[in-house]
């Protein structure tokens, strides 16, 4: 099944854009000096200028509710928060908030997440910058397999990066999931860290809404 659905969801997104800032993009794993915050029981009040999501109504499920679900990413929102102490050009802070932008489906452990971010848990304490500093890049990538327990959401990933000289991306990530009244979705990654003298957090938070 995974080997028939994979290629029909290829065809679903066209990559587009390059950047130079390869040390951003290393594959990761969770190292020891990194905090990934993972709690399956909170609760997200989103505020843009715009607009105000209340998302605070939350239902409990054993299950993914996603699964067999293709979804239009509503909102997504990013801040990392840095000491910027040092003059290392990864210690900066920087937020942004894109509405309407993106897709994401699941499939029988197989899916794919297109989004303006990259969510990769940190390599080595590094700060969890979103991809190359930029808010209008779209990681249009593959998830090859995934998980569902205890409201955590366990994906592998594969991004096929268009820029020739770049390598592509194969990692691992988790994110909490909320599920709400109103049959929207959460996905939430928040994680604090330390390396070479630069402490910093993160936050990465997407609303789906399932696309029918």
């Amino acid at each position: 099944m995974k080997k028939i659905l994979l290629p029909i969801l290829t065809t679903l997104f066209i990559l587009t854009s390059c950047q130079k800032d390869d040390d951003l993009l290393t594959p990761v794993t969770p190292p020891p000096n990194t905090n990934v915050i993972l709690d399956s029981n909170q609760t997200n009040n989103t505020t843009d200028t715009n607009q105000v999501i209340n998302t605070s109504d939350t239902i409990n499920s054993n299950v993914f509710i996603g699964e067999g679900k293709s979804y239009k990413v509503i909102l997504t929102e990013f801040e990392i928060v840095c000491s910027e102490l040092t003059n290392i050009h990864w210690d900066t802070s920087y937020s942004y908030t894109n509405e309407n932008i993106g897709t994401a489906g699941f499939f029988d452990g197989i899916g794919v997440l297109s989004i303006t971010a990259y969510p990769q848990i940190s390599n080595g304490g590094s700060p969890a910058h979103s991809y190359a500093f930029r808010d209008d890049f779209m990681m249009d990538m593959y998830i090859t397999n995934y998980t569902y327990s205890d409201g955590i959401l366990w994906m592998d990933i594969f991004w096929d990066n268009p820029c020739p000289t770049q390598s592509d991306l194969t990692f691992s990530t988790n994110m909490v999931v909320t599920n709400h009244t109103d049959k929207t979705i959460s996905l939430t990654l928040d994680q604090e860290g330390s390396n070479a003298g630069v402490s910093w957090s993160s936050h990465l938070y997407l609303l789906l809404e399932e696309d029918i």
